[in-house]
C-alpha cells in the first residue's frame, strides 16, 4: 500500500513538473516574441488542467498576441482557469463580466468572481468587491462589508482602497466616524502619490480635523495633489493664495492655480480667474479676459459669475454695453434669491432697458429684493406705491417702505417726508406702525 501511494504521488509530481515545463517553455517563447510557439506550449499544459497556462491563453486572445483578438475565446480560457480557483483569472473574468467584453455584461457574475478572487487575497479584487458592496452593484448594498474589503485591500497597500476606506471613516459610513483613522488611511495613500488622498489629507490639515491643524502641511499636500492635476486641489490652493489664510497672500500664485483649474473646466476657478483679471491681481488688468472667463463660468450656471457678467454687460465694461444680455444674466441670479440681482432686474423692467417695460414685473422684483432688506429696492418700491406704477396707489405702504429704506440710507428721508405731506396724522401713525412691525419681521410678509 505504501508503495502504491508513493507511485501515485510520484506520478502526480511528474505530471505537475510536465505542466510547469510546458508553461515555462511557453513563457520563454513569449519573451522572445514567438507567440505561435508559446500558444502551442500553453495549450499542451492547459489541456492538462494547468490553470496558469489557461490564464495565459486567455491573455493571448484578449490582447491579440500572435492571434486575432478574440474576447469570447479569452473568456472561455479565463473561465477554465477561474473554476480551478486561480485568483488572477477570477479577477479578470469578473472584469470581463463588468465591462461586457466577450460575454454579456452581468453585474451579478462580476460580483461573484470578484468576491471569489478577493477571498483568496487578491488586492485588486478586494477593492472591486468593496466598491460593489458600497454601490450595491451585483450585490445587496452593505457599507460594513465594503469597509471590510477596502481594509483588506488597503492593508496590502492598494492606494485606491486606502482612499475609499479613509472616506468611509471620514463620513461615518459602514464604520464609526473617526477623523484620526481617516487621516491615517489618507496619509498611507498620499505617501504613494494618490492625488485624491493628498487632497483630502491636505483638507484635514487645513481644518485641523483628525490631525493637528497645520497650514504648512496642508499647503504641502495641496501642492502635491495640484501638481498632479487634481482639480479641487488646484482650486483650493488658488483660493488660499488669494485670501492669504495660512499662507502669505500671493495673487500671482492664485492666478497660476486658478488658471490650471479653470482650464480643466472648474466653474468656480473660472469665476476666480475672472475676478483676478477684473481687479488686476496677479495679472495685468484685462476686462475682456475677465468677461471671457466669467462667461465660461456663467454658462455652467455659476451664480456669482452670472451676476458679475450681467454687471459687465450693464456697465459696458470690457464688453459692449448690452442691457438685453444684462437682463438675461440677472434673471437666473434673481430667481436664485440674490437681492441685488432682483433690484437690478426690477430696474430694467422699470426703465424698459433690455426688456419690454413692465411696471408690474418691476414691482414684483422690487418686492422680492425689498423683503431681503435692499434699501434701494425699498425706496423704489415706495415710489411705485406713491405713483401707482405697477401697483395700486397706497400712501401707507409708500411711507412704510420709504421710512424703512431711510434707516439704512438717510438720504431717503426726504422722500419719506414728501410722502407724509399727502397723508393725515392718523395715516402717518398707521404707516409708522406698519414699518415697525415689518422691521420686527425682518421685512418678511410686509406687502
Amino acid at each position: 500500500m505504501k508503495l502504491l501511494k508513493y507511485l501515485l504521488f510520484a506520478f502526480a509530481l511528474a505530471a505537475g513538473l510536465s505542466f510547469a515545463g510546458d508553461r515555462e517553455d511557453a513563457d520563454a517563447a513569449m519573451w522572445r516574441g514567438e507567440y505561435a510557439v508559446a500558444l502551442k506550449k500553453y495549450r499542451t499544459a492547459a489541456l492538462k488542467s494547468d490553470a496558469q497556462a489557461q490564464f495565459a491563453i486567455g491573455n493571448i486572445y484578449r490582447e491579440g498576441m500572435g492571434v486575432k483578438k478574440n474576447d469570447s475565446e479569452a473568456v472561455s480560457w479565463y473561465r477554465l482557469s477561474a473554476e480551478q480557483g486561480f485568483a488572477k483569472a477570477q479577477y479578470v473574468l469578473a472584469e470581463m463580466y463588468e465591462k461586457g467584453q466577450g460575454v454579456e455584461k452581468d453585474d451579478d457574475e462580476a460580483a461573484r468572481w470578484y468576491e471569489a478572487a478577493a477571498i483568496q487575497g487578491n488586492a485588486n479584487a478586494q477593492f472591486s468587491i468593496g466598491l460593489r458592496y458600497f454601490n450595491g452593484q451585483g450585490v445587496t448594498q452593505d457599507f460594513a462589508k465594503a469597509a471590510r474589503w477596502y481594509k483588506a485591500s488597503g492593508e496590502q497597500g492598494f492606494d485606491k482602497a486606502q482612499v475609499n476606506l479613509a472616506s468611509m471613516y471620514d463620513n461615518g459610513k459602514g464604520v464609526a466616524q473617526d477623523f484620526a483613522e481617516a487621516a491615517r488611511w489618507y496619509q498611507l495613500a498620499a505617501a504613494k502619490g494618490n492625488s485624491n488622498a493628498q487632497y483630502n489629507l491636505a483638507s484635514m490639515y487645513y481644518e485641523g480635523q483628525g490631525v493637528k491643524q497645520d497650514y504648512a502641511e496642508a499647503i504641502r499636500w495641496f501642492k502635491a495633489s495640484a501638481e498632479q492635476g487634481f482639480l479641487m486641489a488646484q482650486f483650493n490652493l488658488a483660493y488660499i493664495y488669494e485670501t492669504g489664510k495660512g499662507i502669505a497672500q500671493d495673487y500671482t500664485e492664485a492666478f497660476r492655480w486658478y488658471k490650471a483649474a479653470a482650464e480643466q473646466g472648474s466653474d468656480r476657478a473660472q469665476f476666480g480667474l475672472g475676478g483676478l483679471y477684473y481687479n488686476g491681481q496677479g495679472v495685468l488688468q484685462d476686462y475682456v479676459q475677465a468677461a471671457s472667463w466669467y462667461k465660461l463660468s456663467a454658462e455652467q450656471k455659476n451664480i456669482n459669475a452670472q451676476y458679475a457678467l450681467a454687471n459687465m454687460y450693464f456697465s459696458g465694461k470690457g464688453i459692449p454695453q448690452d442691457h438685453e444680455a444684462a437682463a438675461r444674466w440677472y434673471k437666473p441670479v434673481a430667481q436664485a434669491g440674490f437681492p441685488d440681482a432682483q433690484f437690478r432686474l426690477a430696474s430694467l423692467y422699470f426703465t424698459g432697458k433690455g426688456v419690454t417695460q413692465d411696471y408690474s414685473e418691476a414691482a414684483r422684483w422690487y418686492k422680492l429684493s425689498a423683503a431681503q432688506g435692499n434699501a434701494d429696492a425699498q425706496h423704489n418700491l415706495a415710489t411705485m406705491y406713491f405713483s401707482a406704477q405697477g401697483v395700486a396707489q397706497d400712501y401707507l405702504r409708500a411711507y412704510m417702505w420709504s421710512s424703512l429704506a431711510s434707516v439704512v440710507n438717510p438720504r431717503f428721508k426726504e422722500k419719506t417726508d414728501a410722502i407724509a405731506s399727502f397723508m393725515n396724522p392718523k395715516q402717518i401713525a398707521e404707516a409708522k406702525k406698519m414699518a415697525s412691525e415689518c422691521q420686527a419681521r425682518t421685512f418678511k410678509n410686509c406687502d
